[in-house]
C-alpha cells in the first residue's frame, strides 16, 4: 500500500511539473524572438535541452543507483520552477539557451530518474511506468490551451510565472514519497555498464526515437501544407499528443499482461505503415485520424523497451534508463536534423517515407535478433 502511495505522489509531481512547462516551453522560441534571437539561436534553444539531457542523465543515474533515486529525482522537481523564473528576467538569448540546458538536467532527474524510482518501487512495472510518463504527457499536452488564452492579457512574462507556480506544486507533491533502497554496491553500476544487453535495447530505440524527432519539428509543419489554418492545425497536433499520452498508459498494462517483444514489434511495423500512409495523405480528415494512430504506436515502440530494462536491471534502473536516454536523445536530434535536410531536398512526403523506412529497419531487426536468440537472457 506505501508502494503505490510513493507512486502516485511521484506520478502527481510530474504531471504538475509537465503541466507548468506546458505554460513555458511552446511559447519559448516566440519569447526568444522577442528578444533578438536568430533563427539559428532558436534553434539551439531547443536542441540545447536534447544535449544537456542526454549529457546528465547517465553520470546522474548511475549516482541515483548507488545513493538512493528519490533525492535525485525531488532534485530534478526543485529545479525545474526556477527555469521559467529565469527565462522571464532574462536579457538576451544566449542566456535562455544557458537556462535551458539548465531545464535539461532537471528533466534528467525529474523525468529519468522519476521514472526509474517508480519503476523500482512498482510490483508491476509496465503499469506504473505507464501511468507514470501517461500523467507527464497529458500534462503537457492540454496546458497550452490555457496558456494562450492567458498570454494576451497577462502578457507572456507572466504566464511564465504561473508554470512555475504550478512547478513549484509539483516539488511540494514528491517531498513526501517514501526513500527507496539505494544499490550501495560500487562495482554493480560498472557491471552494467559492461553489459552488451544495455546498448542492444537502448539501439532498438533509436528507430522509433529518430521518428519522434522528425514529428517534433515537422508534423506541425506537414499539417500546414494540408490546411493552412492554425486552429485545425493545433487541433490534430493535440490529437497526436493525447493519443500518444494515453497510449502510453494502455501500452503499459499490455506489456504486463503479454511481455516486452510483442507490443515493441507491433509498434515498430505500425509505425512503418502508418509514416507510409501519411506520405500520401491527402486530406486533413485522413491525415489527423492517422496522427492518432501515429501516437499508439509510437507508444507502442517506445514503453515496452523502458520497461524490459527495468525488470532485466532491478537494481541499476536509473543507470540503465541513463543509458536508454542517452540514445533516444542522440536519435530525437538526429530525426530533427536528418527531417530537415532531407525535407529541405526532396519535400515533406519523401521524409516521412524515410521515417517508415527507419522504424521498419527497426522491426527487421528485432526479428533478427528474436531469431537468433540475442535478447534472452
Amino acid at each position: 500500500m506505501l508502494r503505490e502511495r510513493n507512486i502516485t505522489l511521484f506520478s502527481i509531481a510530474i504531471f504538475l511539473a509537465l503541466s507548468g512547462q506546458g505554460f513555458v516551453v511552446p511559447f519559448l522560441s516566440i519569447y526568444a524572438r522577442q528578444l533578438g534571437a536568430s533563427y539559428l539561436e532558436a534553434g539551439l534553444l531547443f536542441a540545447g535541452l536534447e544535449i544537456s539531457w542526454a549529457l546528465a542523465v547517465l553520470p546522474l543515474g548511475l549516482l541515483a543507483d548507488r545513493l538512493g533515486r528519490k533525492c535525485f529525482a525531488c532534485a530534478g522537481f526543485a529545479l525545474l520552477p526556477l527555469t521559467p523564473v529565469a527565462y522571464a528576467f532574462s536579457k538576451h538569448p544566449w542566456q535562455l539557451i544557458g537556462f535551458r540546458c539548465l531545464q535539461g538536467v532537471s528533466e534528467a532527474l525529474s523525468f529519468t530518474i522519476g521514472t526509474a524510482y517508480v519503476a523500482r518501487m512498482a510490483q508491476k512495472k509496465g503499469q506504473a511506468v505507464g501511468a507514470y510518463q501517461c500523467l507527464a504527457n497529458l500534462g503537457f499536452a492540454i496546458t497550452p490551451l490555457f496558456a494562450g488564452l492567458l498570454i494576451d492579457p497577462l502578457g507572456i512574462k507572466s504566464v511564465f510565472l504561473i508554470g512555475a507556480a504550478v512547478m513549484g506544486m509539483g516539488f511540494l507533491a514528491s517531498l513526501p514519497v517514501e526513500r527507496d533502497e539505494p544499490s550501495g554496491k560500487q562495482g554493480r553500476s560498472v557491471c552494467l555498464m559492461k553489459n552488451w544487453l544495455v546498448y542492444l535495447l537502448s539501439l532498438l530505440a533509436v528507430f522509433p526515437a529518430l521518428t519522434v524527432g522528425f514529428c517534433n519539428a515537422f508534423l506541425q509543419v506537414f499539417f500546414y501544407e494540408l490546411v493552412p489554418s492554425e486552429k485545425i492545425v493545433g487541433f490534430v497536433i493535440t490529437v497526436y499528443f493525447v493519443s500518444y499520452s494515453l497510449a502510453v498508459l494502455w501500452v503499459g498494462y499490455l506489456t504486463d499482461s503479454f511481455g516486452w517483444l510483442r507490443p515493441l514489434l507491433l509498434g515498430l511495423l505500425g509505425s512503418g505503415v502508418v509514416f507510409a500512409a501519411l506520405a500520401l495523405a491527402r486530406n486533413i480528415i485522413w491525415a489527423g485520424v492517422l496522427a492518432g494512430i501515429l501516437g499508439l504506436t509510437q507508444a507502442l515502440a517506445s514503453v515496452p523497451l523502458t520497461v524490459r530494462l527495468t525488470e532485466l536491471f532491478p537494481r541499476d534502473t536509473a543507470g540503465s534508463l541513463g543509458v536508454l536516454t542517452v540514445f533516444r536523445m542522440a536519435a530525437l536530434v538526429g530525426g530533427a536534423f536528418l527531417g530537415g535536410v532531407l525535407s529541405q531536398l526532396k519535400g515533406l512526403r519523401l521524409a516521412f517515407l524515410f521515417c517508415s523506412l527507419a522504424v521498419f529497419l527497426g522491426g527487421v531487426m528485432l526479428l533478427f535478433l528474436i531469431k537468433r536468440g540475442s535478447l534472452q537472457r
